[in-house]
């Protein structure tokens, strides 16, 4: 969920870190309950501007999620088939990007 928060623009809650450390950690868990009541979640989704995905958030989906082994649709199906979903819409979007920006460099 943390992911598709990201690729929406979606803001995490800054919360103490629970292990005591001091420091502040990002929580999605709030803004992704949030997001998933949304009525038209599924339309957004749909309608999501792959053509211009800012430079910093596919970068920061590429460094948190792009190499993680557990963000692999294979694995996550195993806990919840609709986020095997939304992991596999994760992906194809970096991929689109990726492709995206070769072909225009071909332009």
């Amino acid at each position: 969920m943390e992911a598709i928060c990201i690729m929406r623009g979606i803001k995490p809650e800054r919360k103490p870190d629970p292990t005591g450390s001091g420091k502040m950690i990002e929580d999605f868990w709030g803004p992704s309950q949030k997001m998933l009541g949304d009525m038209k979640f599924l339309d957004a989704l749909k309608s999501y501007d792959k053509d211009n995905i800012p430079e910093p958030v596919i970068q920061k989906i590429r460094q948190k999620f792009s190499n993680n082994p557990d963000f692999d649709p294979a694995v996550i199906k195993k806990i919840s088939v609709a986020c095997e979903g939304l992991c596999r819409w994760v992906r194809a979007m970096d991929v689109y990007n990726r492709v995206n920006k070769v072909v225009a460099q071909k332009d």
